[in-house]
């Protein structure tokens, strides 16, 4: 069995790279999560004051989302620890754990909003249109800035974009208020308040499925849906003449784009100088298409060892 080494300068520019960036990500995070205290807190108030259902809810996942901007700082500061003898792989995948609890919060939150929805269907609450607007306004305008200042640091990685999620759930909820109030002010419609909730909810539901479901993926070490292993072993054998089959290809992902993988190979008559070239050419291929970082290479040694005797 061999495994593919990378060049240690290349090796050294892209841990370079992932750190500046993962600091910048870092940063916008304490900042993001300072913002959404805040408008928590005037969010709660204002729910009190006015009665909104709508901003009751909004101020919930406000909170809920603070917490999953706090794990996912916490996950990128994981992330940078370095391998060691007993986590070889790093700690990359902290950050998949962190967009799945995150994903398990937005699910949470849409349990909750569905279940007093539908309580408030059979107790009619008056709301305050006017004042709601005005909150709400103020929310969208603190959603938008800190989209903006996450969307800036990079979403390469999904612990970043699991964050940048409960953002855009967040804007979507204050367009969706703003629309409720503007109904209730002309019209004092105020059923429109517990619809718009349970439109909120269902909407944010579905990004937490997605959530769950694509970090539920890398946990589990499913192969990467944008990765075709067939169509590979179709490469290989077609491109590198000395290959006549690939088995047992797998590719895994340990982080938000960043794969390792192993195959064996059944060659042709090859002595150990030209297979270790060999391999070198596979693991530049999968590192050039497919950002596989980390390559395992088993052979046939019948055949390597019968042409070195």
């Amino acid at each position: 069995m061999e495994r593919s080494i990378e060049n240690p300068v290349e090796a050294n520019v892209a841990h370079r790279s992932f750190a500046e960036r993962n600091l910048k990500q870092k940063h916008a995070l304490v900042v993001c999560i300072t913002i959404s205290i805040i408008t928590m807190i005037a969010e709660l108030v204002a729910s009190r004051m006015t009665g909104s259902l709508m901003l009751y809810s909004d101020a919930l996942h406000m909170l809920s989302h603070a917490a999953s901007l706090f794990i996912s700082f916490l996950a990128a500061d994981l992330a940078m620890r370095p391998a060691n003898r007993k986590f070889p792989n790093g700690f990359r995948r902290v950050e998949t754990v962190a967009a799945f609890i995150n994903g398990i919060g937005l699910a949470g939150f849409t349990l909750h909003i569905l279940y007093t929805s539908l309580d408030r269907f059979f107790e009619r609450q008056e709301v305050m249109g006017s004042e709601m607007i005005v909150v709400a306004i103020i929310g969208l305008m603190v959603n938008l800035l800190t989209a903006w200042i996450l969307s800036r640091s990079g979403l390469e990685n999904l612990n970043t974009r699991s964050a940048y999620l409960h953002l855009l759930a967040d804007t979507f909820s204050s367009v969706m208020i703003i629309a409720g109030g503007v109904v209730i002010y002309y019209t004092n419609w105020f059923v429109i308040d517990t619809i718009l909730s349970l439109v909120i909810a269902v909407v944010v539901g579905k990004w937490a499925v997605g959530l769950i479901r694509t970090s539920l993926r890398i946990l589990l070490d499913s192969t990467p849906e944008e990765i075709d292993p067939e169509q590979i072993e179709q490469y290989l054998m077609e491109h590198f003449q000395e290959v006549l089959e690939v088995r047992e290809l797998k590719i895994r992902e340990l982080g938000s784009g960043f794969y390792s993988g192993s195959l064996k190979l059944v060659v042709g008559a090859i002595d150990p100088a030209s297979f270790a070239a060999l391999r070198h050419r596979i693991a530049q291929y999968l590192d050039l298409h497919y950002q596989v970082k980390d390559l395992v290479v088993e052979l046939d040694y019948d055949n390597l060892l019968r042409v070195s005797a």
